[in-house]
């Protein structure tokens, strides 16, 4: 008969510890079994959880333990062989930081090349400029000149006697004429462009027109003369355009007649009006206002037959005709009754 011989491995202080807290576990999970007091479960796992953490702090401790000694028991070549590795890493490290530093500076070195080449350019630009400045003032002196001497042979035709210091003075104004006259071009297309809706190309073509035959009307004027007498005429121009439309448009609202019949009866009356006034010699800008405070009246009168017909449509159940008619039949008797000039287009009394 063989015995059997059983070793036991002697347990650590913290294998010990664990194993009590364990067995306090179990004990408590019975006494629940026995008693059903939920209690004793919460004391099973506080017991558990500190028997866990002495388990885990255990094999922490026990993971340390084993490197050092690994450490301890590493050969020479193995620390010389560790030693190198180190080194490499470090060394890879530099060498990283001076590509990266390496590359900063060549970009920093590329940056600075171009912004000299580029002041380069500026400066040659900047050359070029002033090299052309020069050349366009050049040029303008000498067209300057050129215009003086054309200017004093026109102005000396119609001033013989005239001296250098009247003829530099007569030409500064013809120069501030010229550039007026610009500004005049200008003032005209937008404003007419504004009150017709026409575009700037038509009413351009139209300027230049006007432009023509009122220089050759005017032949024989200093240019300045022109300029400042063209310059009435384009407001007047103007004064007559923006009267024609809002007269027009007026007596559309009231009447309800076609565009075309208002503007052709407005520009019948109109030459009517500007014969008169010139067989009369009435100047171009008093009878262009004369006929404005006329057109005026006329609207008002316009206004008046509108709110008189109304009425009598409304009150004694007229159609359109017959107040009308009763109107024109207000308005004679009235007449008859009043001095009336028999001028048709008189100024005076229109």
């Amino acid at each position: 008969m063989s015995s059997v011989k059983t070793s036991s491995t002697s347990l650590t202080f913290a294998q010990k510890q664990e194993r009590n807290l364990r067995k306090k576990a179990r004990q408590e999970e019975e006494r629940f079994k026995k008693t059903g007091d939920e209690e004793h479960l919460r004391k099973r796992d506080e017991w558990n959880d500190q028997a866990d953490t002495v388990k885990k702090n255990a094999e922490t401790d026990k993971q340390r333990k084993k490197k050092k000694v690994m450490e301890a028991q590493k050969s020479d070549d193995q620390l010389l062989n560790e030693a190198r590795r180190q080194n490499r890493r470090e060394r890879n490290e530099a060498d990283v930081k001076k590509q990266i530093q390496e590359s900063k500076k060549n970009a920093m070195n590329a940056r600075h090349a171009e912004l000299k080449e580029m002041m380069k350019e500026k400066e040659a630009n900047m050359e070029e400029m002033k090299v052309k400045y020069g050349e366009l003032v050049e040029k303008e002196k000498v067209e300057e000149n050129m215009a003086k001497v054309e200017f004093s042979k026109e102005y000396n035709q119609h001033h013989p006697n005239a001296s250098d210091s009247e003829i530099q003075k007569e030409f500064v104004r013809h120069q501030n004429a010229l550039n007026k006259a610009e500004n005049l071009k200008v003032f005209y297309i937008r404003n007419m462009e504004e009150l017709t809706g026409k575009n700037v190309d038509e009413i351009l073509s139209d300027y230049e027109k006007v432009n023509t035959e009122f220089r050759e009307k005017n032949n024989g004027l200093l240019e300045r003369e022109i300029i400042e007498l063209f310059e009435e005429e384009c407001k007047v121009l103007l004064t007559e355009t923006n009267c024609r439309i809002k007269f027009v448009e007026e007596v559309i609202k009231m009447t309800g007649e076609k565009k075309e019949q208002v503007e052709k009866e407005y520009d019948d009356d109109y030459k009517k009006f500007k014969e008169y006034a010139n067989e009369n010699g009435y100047p171009r800008t008093v009878a262009v206002d004369k006929y404005i405070e006329l057109s005026n009246k006329k609207l008002q009168v316009a206004q008046f037959r509108y709110t008189v017909v109304n009425k009598m449509m409304e009150d004694q159940g007229m159609d359109v005709d017959e107040a009308n008619q009763e109107f024109d039949k207000m308005m004679y008797a009235m007449n008859q009754e009043e001095n009336v000039c028999k001028e048709p287009m008189c100024i005076k009394c229109d």
